[in-house]
């Protein structure tokens, strides 16, 4: 798991290489840039290590258009901590004209479907990507989109046959229970103090298999006038 996520940011990565290479299709700008993350809270629940060095990269397209692939995505590896890779892929969708006032979009992509969840991060509409809980950042949804716009209205019309939850950080499972390996990921609580009494908190992690998850089918429909 913690190999396929780094696999997987390589091969994005190749990806966005390739669609460079191909300009007809989008203009993308890339970075390469290594950072380093330090937690001094004891929140954040460190172990053995407060900071953290790593290595990332970003592919984004300079600008949005229809009939060209669109993608906003950035990726880690945490040098010595695998748990800590991470993949955002915010955006990553191709947009098809139809008509003059007709666009199908394929793939996943960012929407204001709420003013609410454009300025404040919600997650009521759109997954949120919480690997840093500071500092969430909007992901778009994945489906089908078909956008319609006239002189008096705009209409769009989205139905996809997954669902992709927010992504928060990674953690690991023993026996049942979580394990304090990553400093970003905040477990439950081991006790509860009631009365000035302590009592300790017994739970059991049963985690559902991700088709359970994302084999879910989702719609949504925005109308806007003027």
């Amino acid at each position: 798991m913690k190999q396929a996520v780094a696999a997987t940011i390589l091969a994005a990565i190749a990806l966005g290489g390739a669609l460079v290479a191909r300009p007809a299709h989008a203009q993308i700008r890339s970075e390469m840039k290594v950072f380093n993350d330090a937690f001094i809270s004891p929140a954040f629940e460190a172990t053995q290590k407060t900071s953290y060095q790593f290595v990332g990269a970003q592919l984004k397209t300079e600008e949005k258009s229809t009939d060209a692939m669109v993608m906003d995505l950035t990726g880690a590896v945490a040098l010595g901590e695998p748990l800590l890779n991470y993949l955002n892929l915010s955006e990553f969708y191709y947009g098809k004209e139809l008509s003059e006032d007709q666009v199908l979009t394929i793939g996943r992509r960012k929407m204001n479907w709420s003013e609410l969840d454009s300025r404040w991060d919600l997650g009521v509409w759109e997954p949120i990507f919480k690997w840093n809980p500071l500092s969430p950042e909007r992901q778009g949804l994945t489906g089908f989109f078909w956008d319609v716009k006239r002189p008096s209205f705009a209409l769009t019309l989205f139905a996809s046959p997954l669902f992709i939850p927010d992504q928060g950080p990674s953690f690991e499972i023993q026996d049942g229970e979580f394990v304090k390996t990553n400093p970003w990921f905040h477990r439950p609580p081991d006790a509860i103090h009631i009365f000035d009494e302590t009592t300790q908190i017994e739970y059991r992690m049963k985690r559902p298999s991700d088709s359970q998850v994302v084999l879910q089918t989702s719609s949504g429909v925005k109308l806007s006038f003027g």
